[in-house]
């Protein structure tokens, strides 16, 4: 009997010995569950905020640009105003032995071509 009695008391401690270790695995898995969780919604932050940066860095990127073509398309008119400026200006000639008082007198060159 105290045989038996032993057994069942080490087939008991046994069991609760089991009971226990299925316990904490159980509580460290879900502990572990609970990490993972929390590593993924940080990773998804992240990942949200990045895609925020990337998207102000491409309109940061397109305002720059737009305002580039604005400023060449700036110069580029200025150069063609300058152009035209020349193009219209009549070449002054004035002679000092034609200059019968103080006012001068000016004369177009016409050009020849053979």
């Amino acid at each position: 009997m105290v045989k038996e009695e032993k057994r069942h008391t080490i087939k008991k401690e046994n069991s609760e010995t089991k009971k226990n270790l299925a316990m904490e695995d159980l509580a460290h898995h879900q502990e572990m569950e609970r990490k993972k969780v929390s590593v993924i919604k940080e990773n998804l932050v992240l990942l949200k905020k990045m895609t925020r940066n990337q998207q102000a860095s491409q309109i940061i990127l397109n305002i720059l640009e737009k305002k580039h073509l604005k400023v060449h398309q700036r110069v580029e008119k200025k150069k063609a105003l300058v152009l035209m400026e020349r193009r219209s200006l009549k070449v002054e000639v004035t002679d000092p032995k034609a200059l019968p008082s103080k006012n001068t007198v000016k004369k177009e060159l016409k050009s020849k071509t053979f």
